[in-house]
């Protein structure tokens, strides 16, 4: 620095970052003496905030120009001079002496106060901060080095990080990446970015006033570096009023985030931690809302100081990464063929969707919503809205996404005006490359700078101001710019062109270098700048011509070009080291005939002499291509192999590749014509192309090799391929290889279309290689194309996996900077390893369809599919068409004809053949080609605050998970593609989409129906069968077999979801078989190989955080439509098995057993894998433990005991391993010993209640569990057998703890084990007691199991339904028999009182035989009145019903019996033995039944309607008088036997009632019933006798009527009644409530037959209505009746212990 700078206090923005420090010393030591650098005692504090500077939110300033800044204050200058003056002249002595007298100056309190707390953050700091070495790149010790880190005070929290709770990807946990960032906080930094090691810098003591001099002193005194700053204090010292200070503050910031974008790309992908400095969280942090790093640089920049600007501008500039990512684009435009570029916004993945089947690989989001980034504040203001875009929401949308917020604050306004104001060249180059930065984010930040005015305007600017030959850099910089907003879309570029812009900035292209040694003779720097210029020049005219613009001035772009297209003299190139930079130039030269080649015309079309480009131009440009393939030898010496290599070889080989793409691309548009059609005719340079490749040995024909030497160009790339380290030169030969592929391919097959038109050349040499083209140059070289292919499908199979590690976080990186700001490790999705790995892909995709290959074998066909589907785990979001190419191959007939031959060679798990034709292939093919297109192709929709349609005050939004519907909506015209709103790159489980996305849903049938979803689910089991048997016959492991083993038994469940259509059909139902069975197998060997408590299967964890949820509707599936078939329950099982995660297995239980379906799960030897894999380890879940414990007590597991489910088994086990096996494990002895005790007191009390549970409790006892201790072999020997029962009855004893009620049930517990002990010694195949032999026998194919299940069956499901149909039709036939013998003049008198009387004599002599096990009550109780009582309601009700009949007919009668179940119901709620909940599902379904109920019978008596059906009766026409004899509609004797009809069933819901109570206090039967008929045989008695005027009516004849007496009193009244009450007791009422609706069908038929009765509509109508109540009314009392046992098992305490006086009261009240 000069004097004059020194006393002035100006800064120089140029000057190195010494004289920066320098400038702000205030206090210096003399150079002779230089002491160790003190640590600052105090944290650099805000002095003072400038208040001078513009707010961020406010309008954009107009120009003014930026004013180097005065000293304040002369007098201040002059005392800073001349204590600098006096500071060179003191020793050290002096020095500390000076600062001994400052120190009494102060006040002692305060320099003791400040002291002490300096020592105790000493202490503190020894034990949280680590030791770093003393090298410059220091590194942060992570908590896993050992060291415990630094905690945060509550009020300093990191924001920028959302805490989840656990929330695992591939390992890695977000809480220790929080953890990570919080580390950095306390981190100190030098000026050069480097991390500081053992600085401490105690904090001020709040509370004590310093003035601003004393802190300014303590901080400046010595090196102000030596302490470093924290990154909030670096930002703190931006906001200084010493302008040097908020420089210095900035260059720190810039140094800092440089060094943690370079370390971050020099990790390794996917490397969480591979360095002890942790640059990751370092950048996140720095990049994070806590240091408001963004409102600062945002601030800054409005600063009047141009050196504080201008280092604004540079930490800007690295805040945006633009030059790395500028290096990204510059390969990415070379690599081609795809030729678009991706937005650069940091986004991450969606949530799953349980409707797609809950597979990741969702649809990626900005991190910030686009309709928050607010540009413009002028137009709403303009709209009369108000400004509510505070600070603090565009802080926030900063830490979201920092370009985001950039925009956001304005910045685009105050660029425009900086660049208006003549900045300096650096600030300007600055200024743009922050400007394209901005155009790379979004659509939204490229439209923003569209749609400012002038802004362009201003970037053109730079080139009319300077019309000289000189070359700034804030043209390339502009030009990029340009190109940039041009490749947004066609529309942009059009304007481009029409307005002059892209004539203004290409104008060099036409007059700038006349020859080859003018522009040498240029220097190396103006070479350099030339041709970086015209580098953007060409990519800008490439785009254009990409979008239909520029293409006439071809043959004026071509003479000026020829210097580049041309081989030159390389002598005067190599002399003057500029070879790399006319390589650039002519390789954008070639790539502009490339997109010159894209646009060429049919070449068989009629030619049309107006156009300026056509097929005339090609040959001349084919010739100076060639021209550079016959110098290939020569240039690039590859014999050398990698000896050859030099500075300039990627230089070259990206030239090369531009030649060979634009020579294919030629090609590529003259086999387009006609596809399969013969050429008609040939041009001549497609064989000279071919005969220069064959000429310079691009290719190797011969079989014998030199081993010291390449023999072709393509052995020479792939020997760099391998070889390189340099990624860029590998990235140059896969190019070059990639489109010598495709020259080769499209020459074989051009001239295999156009053979007979191609001439042979003469010439002996000449006759060879025409020989050989004829021959096939792609045939004869297949030595070398299989050396490629091998190469790159190695390549492939071990980069894939690279590709899936990038996503962690499930998100595309750490930080919200933009492209490899994103922050993940290596450069993540923006490396250049991504892009080497996507260039690999991307060849490999050319080998799919070489039909050459494909006679090497089934294994080579296994290759490429396995290949195929590693490419699609490759795939960006530009590389659409290369996963379009891998599903066409894999997905083509050929390839699934191929599975099925896998398929049916798997004869270990397939038992039938698959067989289909190719029909059927070409089918399945389309259907799994449009499904997995739609489910992984189909962008989002953009909602309509991102696409900008309205203006409006737009407020921060939060970042929506479901709700955007899927459309056609991306900009089709765009030449770069957008992350958000697509899914790629897709996730290993991609394929498994088939079948776990088919069930109609909210998204995933949007439009296709069932049937197309059926076809799509079974096509989808046979590919991943076919896929899972091919798995292991290739040379390289294939993706399929990397999937999780969860989501793979997660598909098999979703698919079921679908419906039993999947698995009815023969076919699928094989295939699924088989997949559960080999999923089974992989299971057992990796529990048995990773260890038995292993959770292999973490749904919860690894698929949803709610799996529950899905598990729910999996259950109400497996209820609803399985009918307890052995493949849905085998799948049901799997979530019991003891790899799942306890959660879910608690979740699958519990909806298991609330649905009532535990039953319907197959046994333990159908279960999928190994049994011992349910049962062991045993169960340590107190939760699951309860809820098997609440099956057994409420109901659930009664029908799973009769069936043998596996829902017993288990719970047998888990019980018996902890009632009986446990005792002696003196771990946790207590808890166990509790536990044990609750759940055997549990079990017999509610044995005690429900005596039918007692087979149960003898199963358990009699559960032999291998894992017993003192278990020994019990089936053998006798003696061994009973002592382990009599010690399992003690262990229940001890349980008991004294309790006498209980004890007394273990004693008749104890008896019926004795008694069955001896029944199973004579039948051991027909009970449940001897469980060891039947459930546990070794022999699964038991003859004794297969006949007791049958037995079972037969039993309880047989038996009843044919009993209950069977009592319908009896109780039908006994109302059509009195109707008949009405007819003839029986009195219903007379009927009802025989009737009791038959009844009476039957039951009387049944009630001997079957006897009585109660004693009768006594007669003073109130049990007889309550018999007699409902004799009462019994006898009126009968009358009633029998008079109805008379006045209708039977089919009436049974049409409103059905409104018993809704009359009861009003019953109970009138007498108050029922209350309505109207929130509840139950009651209101009740409600609504009855109601129903009520208007269907009301239909049925109040309208009959004509006649539907009318038949004629049986018997004669004299004997036969039909109830209906010209009635109209309203029949008024119809209606009285309505009404008595609705009274007798009134009184028959009443008699319900009644005998539901007596049945409590006297539970026999039999009697019960005897008794009630007695009395109201009593009751009849006199009744009838008096009413029957005469009494010889009495007497009755042979005929219908004595033979209807005698049926309705000897079935109906007395077996019939008892046949009811056994139903209820063995089925419940529910299932004998479903009946009642039949006997409608049976009246109607007996009436037609019998009474010759016509069906009239009314009736119809009615019984329809009728039924719908009466189903809903049962619905929801069985809906009822379910909630109330969960309820009363989840109210109740089942684990708890009850006194014996409370076991004492209950057993009284029972």
């Amino acid at each position: 620095m000069t004097e004059k700078e020194q006393s002035s206090g100006r800064v120089n923005p140029m000057a190195p970052l010494s004289s920066l420090v320098g400038s702000i010393v205030e206090k210096g030591f003399p150079e002779n003496k230089p002491p160790p650098p003190k640590p600052s005692r105090l944290p650099f504090p805000v002095a003072r905030h400038r208040s001078h500077g513009p707010h961020v939110g406010s309008r954009p300033q107009p120009k003014v120009p930026i004013v180097k800044e005065e000293e304040d204050d002369d007098e201040e200058g002059l005392i800073n001079a001349e204590n600098y003056a006096r500071l060179q002249t003191m020793s050290h002595e002096e020095i500390v002496k000076a600062q001994a007298e400052l120190y009494e100056k102060m006040d002692p309190a305060l320099v003791t106060i400040l002291k002490k707390r300096g020592q105790d953050k000493l202490k503190k700091r020894k034990h949280s901060v680590p030791e770093v070495s003393e090298e410059c790149p220091s590194d942060i010790h992570s908590p896993q080095g050992g060291q415990e880190a630094v905690t945060p005070s509550p009020s300093s929290q990191v924001t920028a990080i959302p805490k989840e709770a656990s929330v695992a990807s591939q390992g890695f946990f977000w809480d220790s990446w929080t953890e990570r960032v919080e580390a950095v906080r306390d981190l100190r930094f030098s000026f050069d970015g480097c991390v500081l090691e053992n600085v401490v810098v105690p904090p001020p003591e709040t509370g004590v006033n310093m003035s601003a001099v004393e802190r300014d002193f303590l901080r400046t005194e010595g090196d102000p570096g030596a302490a470093g700053y924290t990154i909030k204090e670096a930002i703190a010292l931006t906001r200084s009023v010493i302008p040097g200070q908020r420089c210095l503050a900035l260059n720190l910031l810039a140094s800092l985030l440089n060094k943690a974008l370079s370390k971050l790309c020099q990790s390794g992908i996917g490397q969480q931690k591979v360095q002890s400095t942790d640059w990751e969280a370092i950048w996140a942090y720095a990049l994070g809302p806590e240091p408001g790093l963004v409102l600062a640089l945002r601030m800054a920049l409005d600063d009047n100081h141009a050196s504080v600007v201008l280092a604004c501008a540079k930490v800007i500039q690295c805040l945006l990464s633009c030059s790395l990512n500028e290096n990204f684009f510059d390969l990415l435009e070379n690599m081609g063929p795809c030729g678009k570029d991706m937005f650069t916004a940091p986004v991450f993945r969606g949530k799953p969707e349980i409707d797609l089947g809950l597979l990741p690989g969702c649809y990626w989001k900005y991190s910030a919503k686009p309709s928050n980034i607010v540009p413009f504040r002028e137009e709403i203001m303009d709209d009369g809205t108000e400004d509510t875009d505070t600070i603090q929401k565009d802080v926030f949308v900063a830490g979201q996404d920092v370009a985001a917020g950039l925009v956001r604050m304005d910045i685009l306004p105050r660029i425009y005006h900086l660049l208006e104001t003549e900045p300096t060249a650096p600030l300007e180059e600055c200024l743009i490359s922050a400007t394209i930065a901005i155009a790379r984010h979004s659509p939204k930040c490229t439209t923003a700078i569209l749609k400012y005015p002038r802004f362009v305007q201003t970037i053109v600017k730079r080139f009319k101001l300077n019309k000289r030959m000189d070359v700034l850099p804030s043209q390339i910089f502009s030009v990029r710019l340009l190109k940039v907003l041009a490749r947004y879309d066609k529309r942009t570029c059009m304007e481009f062109v029409k307005n002059g812009t892209f004539n203004e900035v290409t104008w060099h292209l036409f007059q700038f270098t006349s020859s080859l040694d003018s522009w040498v003779k240029l220097g190396k720097h103006k070479c350099k700048l030339s041709s970086d210029l015209m580098v953007e020049q060409l990519r800008f005219l490439k785009v254009c011509i990409q979008s239909g613009c520029c293409i006439s001035q071809y043959p004026e772009l071509f003479p000026a070009l020829c210097l580049w297209l041309s081989c030159p003299s390389f002598e005067k190139l190599k002399e003057k080291n500029l070879i790399r930079e006319f390589a650039s130039v002519s390789r954008e030269a070639y790539l502009v005939l490339e997109a010159f080649a894209g646009t060429l015309p049919s070449l068989y079309s009629p030619r049309n002499e107006s156009d300026a480009w056509d097929w005339r131009y090609v040959s001349p440009m084919i010739d100076t291509a060639l021209s550079w393939i016959t110098l290939a030898p020569e240039l690039l010496e590859w014999e050398r192999g990698t000896e050859s290599v030099s500075m300039s070889t990627a230089s070259l080989l990206w030239l090369y590749s531009a030649v060979i793409r634009t020579v294919s691309k030629v090609l590529d548009k003259i086999s387009a014509h006609g596809e399969e059609e013969p050429l008609p005719w040939l041009p001549e340079f497609v064989p000279k192309i071919g005969l220069t490749i064959i000429k310079h040995k691009l290719l190797s024909f011969s079989v014998e090799k030199d081993p010291s030497k390449c023999s072709s160009f393509m052995e020479f790339l792939c020997l760099l391929r391998e070889n390189c380290q340099d990624e860029e030169l590998a990235l140059a030969s896969v190019s070059c290889l990639h489109g010598l592929t495709r020259t080769v391919v499209s020459i074989q097959t051009l001239i295999e279309s156009a053979r007979s038109k191609m001439e042979t050349p003469q010439g002996s040499e000449s006759i060879r290689d025409g020989s050989l083209l004829a021959k096939g140059i792609l045939t004869e070289s297949l030595g070398d194309v299989t050396s490629v292919w091998s190469s790159f499908r190695d390549y492939v199979a071990s980069e894939w996996p690279i590709m899936q590690s990038i996503e962690i976080h499930k998100r595309g990186g750490l930080a919200p900077g933009v492209g490899l700001g994103w922050g993940a490790s290596g450069g993540g999705f923006w490396s250049t390893r991504v892009l080497l790995t996507q260039a690999d892909a991307g060849l490999l995709s050319l080998f799919l369809h070489i039909s050459q290959l494909d006679s090497q074998g089934s294994v080579l066909l296994m290759d490429k599919m396995n290949s195929a589907l590693a490419m699609c785990l490759i795939a960006g979001p530009r590389d659409h068409l290369l996963v379009e190419k891998a599903f066409d191959y894999v997905l083509g007939p050929h390839a699934l004809e191929h599975l099925a031959g896998c398929i049916n060679s798997n004869k270990r798990t397939i038992t039938s053949e698959w067989k289909c034709s190719e029909g059927d292939y070409d089918r399945m093919s389309n259907v799994l080609t449009s499904h997995f297109k739609r489910r992984w192709f189909h962008p989002k929709r953009k909602s309509e605050a991102e696409n900008g349609s309205k203006k409006v005050a737009v407020g921060l939004e939060t970042i929506h998970e479901e709700g955007e519907m899927p459309t056609e909506d991306q900009k089709s015209d765009s030449l770069i593609v957008e992350w958000a709103h697509q899914r790629l790159p897709l996730p290993p489980q991609w394929f498994l989409s088939s079948i776990s996305a088919v069930h109609v849903g909210k998204t995933s049938a949007e439009d296709q129906e069932p049937t197309e979803l059926l076809e799509v689910a079974k096509a989808g089991v046979f590919f991943i069968a076919g896929l899972e048997s091919a798995s292991g016959l290739g040379t390289v492991p294939t993706p399929v077999s990397s999937v999780p083993l969860v989501w793979k038994f997660h598909a098999l469940s979703t698919v079921l979801l679908a419906g039993m259509d999947i698995i009815e059909d023969k076919n699928t139902r094989n295939l699924y078989s088989y997949l559960q069975e080999l999923y089974g197998h992989v299971l057992d060997e990796r529990r048995q190989s990773s260890g038995r408590e292993t959770e292999l299967l973490r749904f919860k964890s690894d698929v949803f955080e709610s799996y529950s949820t899905f598990l729910e509707m999996l259950v109400e599936q497996y209820a609803a439509v399985s009918y307890g078939d052995v493949l849905y329950g085998r799948q049901m099982s799997i979530y019991l098995h003891q790899c799942v995660e306890p959660s879910v297995r608690l979740s699958a239980w519990t909806a298991l057993s609330n649905a009532r379906v535990l039953e319907l799960l197959p046994s333990l030897d159908k279960c999928l894998g190994d049994a011992q894999g349910y049962l062991e380890p045993a169960e340590e879940n107190e939760g699951v433990l309860e809820a098997y414990l609440k099956s057994w007590t409420c109901g659930a597991l009664d029908r799973a005991a009769t069936r043998g489910s596996v829902a017993f088994t288990l719970v047998l086990h888990q019980f018996s391993s902890l009632l009986f096996c446990n005792g002696d494990n003196k771990d946790n002895k207590e808890e166990e010993g509790s536990l044990r005790s609750k759940i055997v007191r549990t079990l017999v009390r509610d044995l005690s209640r429900k005596q039918h549970r007692q087979g149960m409790m003898v199963d358990l006892l009699g559960y032999n569990s291998k894992g017993c201790a003192d278990a020994m072999e019990v089936e053998e020997e006798e003696e061994s057998q009973k002592r382990e029962g009599e010690r399992r009855m003690e262990v229940l004893k001890e349980a008991c703890q004294g309790n006498s009620s209980l004890l007394s049930e273990l004693e008749k517990l104890k008896e019926c084990v004795r008694v069955k002990s001896q029944e199973d010694y004579l039948q051991p195949n027909l009970l449940s007691a001897n469980y060891i032999f039947l459930e546990l026998w070794p022999f699964p194919d038991s003859p004794f199991r297969e006949e007791r299940v049958a037995w079972r069956y037969i039993n309880r499901d047989v038996v009843p339904f044919a009993v209950m149909v069977a009592v319908e039709c009896v109780t039908v036939g006994s109302t059509t028999l009195f109707k008949a013998a009405s007819l003839r003049g029986l009195s219903f008198y007379v009927f009802v009182f025989y009737t009791y009387v038959v009844a009476a004599l039957v039951l009387l002599p049944l009630s001997f035989i079957f006897g009585r096990s109660r004693r009768l009550p006594s007669a003073k109780a109130p049990f007889f009145f309550k018999i007699f009582l409902l004799a009462l309601v019994g006898f009126v009700s009968m009358l009633s019903g029998c008079k109805g009949v008379e006045y209708s007919n039977p089919t009436l009668a049974s049409a409103i019996s059905t409104l018993t179940p809704a009359f009861t119901f009003t019953l109970a709620v009138i007498f108050r033995m029922e209350r309505i909940v109207l929130k509840s599902s139950a009651s209101q379904a009740k409600v609504i039944g009855t109601i129903v109920s009520i208007s269907g019978a009301l239909v049925i008596v109040l309208y009959k309607g004509p006649k539907l059906l009318s038949s004629a009766s049986l018997t004669s026409s004299e004997a036969t008088v039909s109830l209906y004899q010209d009635l109209t509609s309203f029949d008024s004797s119809w209606i009285i036997g309505g009404v008595l009809l609705v009274t007798q069933y009134l009184l028959v819901s009443l008699w319900y009632i009644l005998q539901t109570q007596v049945m409590e206090v006297y539970p026999e039967k039999t009697t019960v019933v005897l008794l009630y008929i007695l009395c109201a045989t009593i009751i009849s008695a006199p009744v009838c006798m008096l009413a029957e005027k005469g009494l010889s009516s009495f007497l009755l004849k042979p005929g219908v009527p004595l033979a209807s007496v005698m049926y309705t009193g000897g079935l109906v009244s007395s077996v019939g009644t008892v046949i009811h009450t056994w139903g209820l007791h063995m089925k419940g009422p529910v299932y004998i409530s479903l009946f009642k609706p039949l006997s409608i069908v049976i009246a109607v038929v007996m009436a037609a037959i019998f009474l010759g009765d016509a069906l009239h509509l009314g009736s119809v109508i009615g019984s329809v209505v009728l039924s719908c109540g009466f189903y809903t009314v049962i619905w929801g009392k069985a809906r009822e009746d379910s909630t109330r046992n969960v309820a009363d098992t989840e109210k109740s305490p089942l684990l708890v212990t009850h006194t014996v006086e409370d076991e004492a009261s209950s057993l009284r009240c029972d």
